[in-house]
């Protein structure tokens, strides 16, 4: 697909698939440069979101690419395989959205080749608003002061998003908390078609609060506080009752798995219990969490009529 294919800084640019006429020149040739693309996250599940960022530079995160900057030619995005949807959503910033399904129980990397060819100005490396406020179209070559000036590069990039089912569901029943509600944290196995089923009776979880400090507590095997090793289902969030301040608060649970052959011999060594009203700081020890965040709602609405309508003998009274 091409992104903003009209998007062009003078309409003097034209392609004809193989070249671009800048002015009255035309240009085939180019020098490449390759870009880092980086997804965040990395996998995704069929339905949900992804944002790509570009950058000129690998392993660092200073060097964000300026895709909007350069004399813009012709920019494409390529799908392998083609499925989802991509936008863009700022400069060198685009959202990914993964197809509802996914063909077959395996999971699916779609490659994302992308390329940008723009042209400059060397000595300068000049925009067209620039040179046009400096110089009239009678003087230009090739779109630049001098057409041994032109320049056009194509800056290149692949990578991939995986998507697939995360193995591990974390739901909240019922979705809807309130101050003083008690919810359960519905822990599930999802299967590589989707399918939700229940974990075995043996096995047991790890499970802490995040963010939300003061909003509540995790209750399992009969004690309350904001983390636990090592506890079986039924687990549940007793959310506090009343909020600080007038608005929602945010609870952020994370939820993982305790390997029973690799359990820790003694948990007198490693802490199983962090007090409430405190949040989880510490390492995680379940491998390949699960991260669930929700709402604190305000208290439902109550109407109260302040000036009740007067009645007589079961009939409303009216002026």
């Amino acid at each position: 697909m091409e992104i903003e294919p009209a998007t062009q800084t003078t309409n003097r640019i034209i392609s004809d698939g193989s070249g671009w006429w800048i002015d009255t020149c035309y240009f085939t040739n180019y020098d490449s440069s390759e870009i880092d693309l980086r997804f965040t996250p990395p996998s995704i599940e069929p339905g949900e979101t992804t944002i790509m960022k570009l950058y000129y530079c690998f392993n660092r995160e200073d060097c964000e690419y300026d895709e909007d900057g350069y004399n813009l030619l012709e920019r494409n995005i390529i799908l392998e395989p083609d499925v989802g949807t991509i936008t863009k959503i700022g400069n060198g910033k685009y959202k990914y959205t993964a197809p509802s399904s996914t063909p077959g129980d395996t999971a699916l990397v779609v490659k994302v080749h992308y390329e940008q060819y723009v042209w400059v100005c060397a000595y300068g490396a000049m925009k067209q608003e620039v040179i046009k406020g400096r110089y009239s179209e009678e003087d230009l070559q090739c779109g630049c002061p001098l057409w041994t000036w032109t320049q056009v590069i194509r800056d290149y990039g692949t990578d991939s998003v995986v998507i697939a089912w995360d193995s591990l569901s974390v739901k909240i029943e019922p979705e809807d908390v309130y101050p003083g509600d008690t919810v359960q944290v519905v822990i599930k196995k999802r299967l590589p078609d989707g399918t939700l089923v229940d974990f075995p009776p043996e096995q047991t979880y790890e499970i802490a609060k995040l963010d939300g400090c003061m909003l509540g507590n995790i209750l399992a095997n009969n004690d309350s506080g904001s983390y636990f090793y090592d506890v079986s289902q039924p687990i549940y969030f007793a959310a506090a009752d009343s909020l600080v301040g007038d608005t929602t608060g945010s609870v952020l649970l994370q939820v993982g798995l305790v390997d029973n052959e690799m359990k820790k011999d003694s948990l007198a060594n490693y802490l199983s219990v962090v007090e409430s009203n405190d949040c989880f700081t510490g390492n995680f020890f379940s491998e390949n969490p699960k991260l669930k965040e929700f709402a604190i709602l305000k208290s439902k609405v109550e109407i109260i009529r302040e000036y009740p309508i007067p009645y007589k003998n079961d009939k409303y009274i009216t002026n």
